[in-house]
């Protein structure tokens, strides 16, 4: 299951996570939060494997001990979950700075997360969250940014990088800035379930064409998530073709 959360027009019109899943093949469902008015645990636990959910200022996956949607029950059971979003703790209106979560909190208890600093900026309000990060290749999760950065291009959206400083705790850095060394995405493998959580707009690892549109032809984001489906284990279906069967006639 694909979950879009939030009203980013740019978002909506551009599908990035809907077109890389339909050209690798793989079978899915959307769902959009604002068409349908939300989201919860009849949804959430319909019987997926496994569920992306995606956004800016995503509220639909609680944070600390807020109201959750289904979200612990669907990994209780063994799901896999993966959010990207640079303004998870904003979406809840967690305090800027730097919070600290501990059993109890959702971030805590799901992915592992110890403490974020949300939204850091300057002195003058301007955005300091970095715009290109390395993949860590001695982790769990290959993603193939390891000799050089994913670069976000945060014009496309109309944003400043609010991309979110996460506190690993027992979960496993990920990617980390390359200009402040930063973590800024986790993977979680506690044995009953997976999660991963990356605090940038990776939807931002884009080009754009002459007239302004956006465009995958740099393959950072088409790359990007389908390392993150293949490390939650989603495959497309087998392709079958000219099959002869082993013996002829009637059976």
């Amino acid at each position: 299951l694909i979950v879009h959360d939030g009203d980013n027009d740019s978002q909506l019109a551009n599908m990035f996570y809907e077109s890389v899943a339909a050209d690798l093949g793989i079978v899915f469902e959307y769902w959009n939060t604002v068409d349908e008015q939300g989201i919860d645990a009849s949804v959430v636990n319909h019987g997926w494997d496994n569920i992306v959910v995606y956004g800016w200022g995503t509220t639909a996956i609680p944070v600390t001990d807020q109201d959750d949607n289904g979200f612990g029950a669907f990994l209780d059971n063994g799901g896999n979950l993966v959010l990207v979003d640079q303004d998870w703790m904003f979406g809840h209106g967690l305090d800027q700075y730097t919070n600290t979560f501990a059993a109890g909190d959702f971030a805590f208890d799901y992915f592992g997360i110890a403490s974020g600093e949300n939204d850091p900026d300057d002195d003058d309000g301007n955005a300091t969250g970095d715009t290109s990060f390395y993949g860590l290749g001695s982790t769990a999760m290959e993603l193939p940014f390891l000799t050089e950065p994913i670069v976000l291009d945060h014009a496309i959206y109309g944003t400043q990088s609010w991309a979110d400083i996460i506190g690993p705790g027992a979960a496993t850095a990920v990617f980390e800035g390359e200009n402040d060394a930063e973590v800024y995405g986790v993977t979680y493998e506690p044995g009953a379930f997976r999660t991963a959580y990356f605090s940038f707009m990776a939807g931002a690892a884009v080009d754009t064409t002459d007239d302004g549109n956006a465009t995958m032809t740099s393959y950072q984001f088409d790359d990007f998530f389908s390392g993150v489906l293949e490390w939650m284990g989603v495959s497309s279906p087998p392709l079958i073709e000219n099959v002869t069967p082993e013996f002829a006639g009637t059976p």
